[in-house]
């Protein structure tokens, strides 16, 4: 697990609601995207077997689901034969799965190099499984095989790839600092009124990472375009950064001090349901909160 070092101005005590209220009207189910969230699994063979189980829980009305890194515990092999093992389960999730690098499974390998390349072998582009195909989500790839974007009821979700510890391989700052001058672009592009983009209402940017200081170059160039661009009129635009990592429960609005930003990261494991998130930032566009709302017990 790593311990935040960013400037935290709000966690939820233990006590925080499992599920949130609704607040205002009930707003029209098309603006609403729905997906789902796992992380930090399967790590041994109690979680292997839960886990075919689990990942069929997620129920097909969802738009999406995103495993948010981390298919192995840091110890055992990073084989492509593994990681495929975990991809025959996740082909089994009934709406398209979507999945991001963790450290666990790239560069906390022996050899990271080989190790990232199987991971793409085996994940890249694994939204177009035969399953899902149909759904054409409209994906757009990113510098790096395992980045993408899309457009969905005017959200934008951005996939990047920030393990969580960093080492053994890499020029960190110039690789975090690629990835958050491209998410930030992408941002901009559907915020700035070019109209060779879809515009969007709100931003969902989901990775593993939960964020230190060593991350900063991917968060600064972020948060700046939030603070300066985002949160000023007439755009006002809510953002959530979904990830993972720590094993714990974390829900953080004003996150680095901002009130359009929200910060959710998920358990992780198979002790709870996969968190559902509910996504409205056309009805609620000034509430993050209301936006991004998540059920963590939806499955009794």
């Amino acid at each position: 697990p790593t311990q935040s070092l960013l400037p935290s101005s709000s966690l939820a005590p233990s006590s925080f609601p499992s599920v949130q209220p609704s607040q205002s009207a009930a707003p029209t189910e098309w603006q609403e995207t729905v997906i789902y969230a796992i992380a930090d699994v399967p790590y041994n063979d109690r979680e292997n077997l839960a886990f075919p189980g689990y990942v069929q829980s997620i129920p097909a009305d969802a738009d999406f689901a995103i495993h948010l890194g981390d298919i192995k515990n840091a110890q055992s092999d990073c084989s492509q034969g593994r990681f495929q093992n975990v991809a025959n389960v996740l082909k089994n999730s009934k709406p398209p799965m979507f999945i991001v690098v963790g450290d666990n499974e790239w560069n906390d390998c022996a050899n990271p190099d080989a190790a990232l390349t199987s991971w793409r072998n085996v994940f890249a582009k694994f939204d177009e499984q035969d399953p899902w195909k149909n759904r054409n989500l409209g994906v757009t790839r990113g510098p790096r095989p395992e980045t993408f974007t899309f457009v969905l009821k005017k959200t934008l979700f951005v996939g990047v790839n920030v393990p969580g510890s960093l080492k053994r391989c890499c020029d960190w700052n110039n690789m975090l600092t690629e990835q958050g001058n491209w998410a930030r672009d992408v941002m901009r592009r559907h915020t700035n009124g070019d109209a060779a983009y879809e515009q969007v209402n709100g931003i969902v940017l989901m990775g593993h990472a939960n964020p230190t200081g060593a991350h900063r170059w991917f968060f600064d160039p972020i948060t700046n375009f939030i603070a300066n661009d985002l949160a000023l009129p007439p755009r006002n635009l809510p953002v959530l950064y979904l990830c993972a990592d720590s094993h714990t429960w974390l829900y953080e609005p004003n996150y680095q001090g901002r009130p359009n930003y929200l910060r959710i990261r998920v358990t992780g494991g198979v002790g709870e349901p996969p968190l559902k998130l509910v996504i409205n930032p056309t009805a609620y566009r000034d509430d993050p909160g209301l936006a991004f709302r998540y059920e963590r017990f939806w499955k009794q």
